[in-house]
């Protein structure tokens, strides 16, 4: 898995993933917003990931693993950053 990513904008907006390996409180007030999501789909007998959290958005990844798609989403969102 790569190193958690930060970027820092010259107002002073950090965007990132949520960690709680930082303590992103102690850099002021938190606007916190799903990048992505994981359901399980009972039909296909998959997880599935979505981009944002439109339900109706295209599924962009699926494993038989929870575990596994959280780490596509953080490794695949962590790459755009």
């Amino acid at each position: 898995m790569s190193a958690h990513v930060m970027s820092f904008d010259p107002d002073g907006k950090v965007t990132c993933l949520w960690t709680d390996k930082i303590p992103l409180a102690e850099l002021g007030t938190l606007k916190i917003k799903r990048a992505s999501t994981i359901e399980f789909n009972g039909e296909s007998q998959l997880w599935e990931v979505r981009m944002g959290d439109d339900p109706k958005s295209p599924v962009v990844h699926t494993d038989t693993s929870r575990a596994a798609c959280v780490t596509w989403e953080i490794e695949t969102i962590q790459a755009t950053l």
